[in-house]
């Protein structure tokens, strides 16, 4: 009879990302509010004149190395105005999300998968 050795059951590391594009060796993506805000400037540096979309007619803007979040307008139209600078009090870190988010997947599925729209100028 070949004798094994005990295993431990190990719960497996979520799958990491930063700018969009899947990082192998890294333990845990980090899911704070400073790494989101990291993330969002990665993925709009080369992204002059467009919004990433973080949520559900939210979107991250670029502009002048000032990042800050804006929602799209009742036109369907994204535009610089009424802007708004990102708060950690709107960043629930026990499910690692914003607390418009219905949860930590979809915060990061917009890191993940990033969609992009034209800003229009107002």
């Amino acid at each position: 009879m070949d004798s094994q050795e005990p295993t431990s059951q190990k719960t497996e590391p979520r799958a990491p990302f930063t700018g969009g594009k899947p990082v192998q060796n890294i333990e845990v993506f980090d899911m704070s509010y400073q790494s989101i805000l990291a993330d969002y400037r990665k993925l709009l540096a080369d992204r002059p004149g467009e919004a990433l979309e973080i949520g559900d007619g939210c979107f991250a803007v670029l502009v002048d190395d000032h990042l800050y979040g804006v929602h799209k307008n009742l036109d369907g139209t994204v535009t610089l105005d009424n802007g708004f600078d990102f708060d950690s009090s709107a960043w629930d870190s026990e499910c690692e999300c914003w607390d418009g988010d219905v949860s930590g997947s979809q915060t990061s599925n917009a890191i993940a998968n990033p969609r992009y729209v034209e800003i229009t100028k107002s």
